[in-house]
């Protein structure tokens, strides 16, 4: 799959003229597999997220999405997530959807100068997690979608006072690529009980209820080495 400025993310509607977006289909309208406890980890965590087909078409997002775009339109649901974005961005964008569909990467970070059409003042960053069908083909998109002022709060819980350790950097990432706790504790030399203390200390200090919530968290703030399998947590916030 190639997207180009011809592709539907370019194509219809602008920002502000809605009137020739195709609505959802049946076969638009596909939720990841599994995504609702990551969904509910991310409504936890107060963070914007909207879910996107293979054409880029939203098929899912939460109340704090619509709050945080500023878009006048109530309905989400089957517009293209690039023509809520700010012109500047679109293509970087683009790019990176690109990556995802054609499996060279699995997620990506990207931090924007301007993220909405209809708030060209507000910047943040935008994360992308492929969802993989039985047959490889991507089948769709988790966007999570933070502001600066958002993030200026996450900052304060990993500060250069309060960076990570060895171990758990490594207990993040095993979570992150959803090893149980039992193959952690093989990997890590330690109990289960150790494992469990370990991930209750990350929960405590992310203020996140679960681990899917500390996984859409650590993402959401960069913690991760974009476009790494299995997860990789960037050296800067592991203490030596």
């Amino acid at each position: 799959m190639t997207i180009t400025p011809t592709h539907p993310a370019f194509l219809g509607s602008s920002s502000t003229d809605h009137g020739t977006t195709p609505g959802p289909t049946a076969e638009s309208t596909v939720a990841p597999a599994g995504s609702g406890s990551l969904q509910s980890a991310l409504e936890s965590a107060g963070a914007a997220f909207a879910v996107v087909d293979a054409g880029l078409r939203i098929c899912d997002h939460n109340p704090a999405l619509v709050e945080q775009c500023g878009d006048p339109e109530a309905a989400l649901i089957g517009r293209n997530i690039c023509h809520l974005m700010h012109p500047s961005v679109r293509e970087v964008l683009l790019r990176q959807f690109q990556r995802l569909m054609e499996r060279r990467s699995r997620s990506f970070v990207e931090h924007m100068p301007a993220l909405w059409a209809t708030r060209a003042k507000l910047s943040g960053t935008v994360t992308g997690i492929a969802n993989h069908g039985p047959d490889g083909r991507v089948e769709s998109i988790l966007l999570m979608v933070s502001s600066e002022e958002a993030q200026a709060e996450r900052r304060t819980l990993i500060s250069p006072t309060r960076l990570l350790s060895k171990i758990h950097a490594q207990i993040l990432e095993g979570v992150a690529a959803g090893a149980p706790t039992v193959q952690l504790a093989g990997r890590l030399f330690l109990s289960r009980q150790g494992v469990e203390y370990h991930v209750s200390s990350m929960l405590k200090q992310f203020k996140v209820p679960n681990r899917a919530a500390l996984v859409s968290k650590s993402y959401s703030m960069g913690l991760f080495k974009v476009g790494s399998w299995p997860p990789r947590v960037l050296l800067d916030y592991v203490r030596p």
